[in-house]
């Protein structure tokens, strides 16, 4: 990897917020493409990552869960959307043959009568159906979260004690995913990344359209690999009924169960990327 010392005009100027969150059981995180059915991620997409931040930073600046903007509905996430250029997480692993994470569905009973065509409601036969809910097991595992911060928006958004606003807030997540996935924040530190150029080791998720067209992710020197595999997430939007786009990510590691491990990817010109302690991060929001 090449480093180079960071260089910043006073409007590009970046910090990162790493947190630290225990899982109480595990998370949920459905999955899009399905309706009846419930499947689950076994990462975690970023818009996923910035709404259990915009949750306490709704709190702190006495907003509710939804906006209106030029007419429309909006989850509050996006007033605080624009605060971030990347949001990236992955599940640690405490011992290296024991996976952070395990997936499963579990097989729920719901009633499904108000959903039948009016000669089917009174039929015994059409009242209750089965329906899968994936999750991911990991009790107790860590869950390690970096948002890289533009500076300048932050303190647009939320004032200049944007700094104490955000390690706040980091310490005020109490879920990622689904209301049941809880989580217990045991450190946030905000800090200032060092620039890189042109190749990263990471061990975070990143798009796929941010690296250079026709390079396959490889190894990275000392450190583990455990492959990798692309996973779709929906885009950085926010707006009720909106039609939704989706942007493929390339995740270090294994779905299923869960492994987490190291890549060096090849950014495309024009990208930025930053060494925040061991790890690469990208500019991708």
């Amino acid at each position: 990897m090449l480093i180079i010392a960071a260089s910043y005009s006073s409007k590009e100027k970046r910090s990162y917020l790493l947190i630290q969150a225990r899982l109480a059981w595990g998370f949920s995180i459905k999955r899009p493409f399905v309706s009846k059915g419930q499947p689950s991620y076994t990462t975690f997409p970023p818009t996923t990552l910035i709404g259990a931040i915009s949750y306490p930073l709704a709190k702190i600046k006495g907003s509710g869960e939804l906006i209106i903007k030029r007419g429309k509905i909006y989850s509050v996430a996006e007033e605080f959307k624009d605060i971030f250029k990347a949001a990236s997480a992955i599940i640690t692993q405490e011992k290296r043959d024991v996976p952070s994470g395990v997936y499963w569905e579990d097989i729920n009973r719901y009633q499904i009568l108000q959903f039948q065509k009016d000669v089917r409601r009174r039929d015994p036969m059409f009242r209750f159906g089965t329906v899968p809910s994936g999750k991911v097991m990991g009790p107790g595992s860590m869950v390690r979260i970096i948002y890289l911060v533009d500076e300048e928006k932050a303190r647009n958004v939320l004032g200049s004690s944007w700094d104490q606003i955000l390690i706040e807030a980091g310490y005020s997540i109490t879920r990622i995913g689904s209301k049941e996935s809880i989580v217990s924040v045991e450190k946030v530190d905000l800090g200032e990344p060092v620039m890189m150029v042109n190749e990263l080791c990471t061990r975070y998720p990143h798009p796929k359209d941010i690296i250079q067209t026709g390079f396959t992710p490889k190894e990275c020197p000392d450190k583990e690999y455990n492959g990798w595999y692309e996973e779709t997430f929906w885009d950085n939007t926010y707006e009720w009924r909106d039609i939704l786009t989706y942007r493929t990510f390339i995740v270090p590691g294994t779905r299923n169960p869960v492994f987490n491990g190291w890549i060096r990817i090849r950014l495309k010109d024009g990208v930025k990327g930053y060494l925040i302690e061991e790890d690469g991060i990208a500019e991708f929001l």
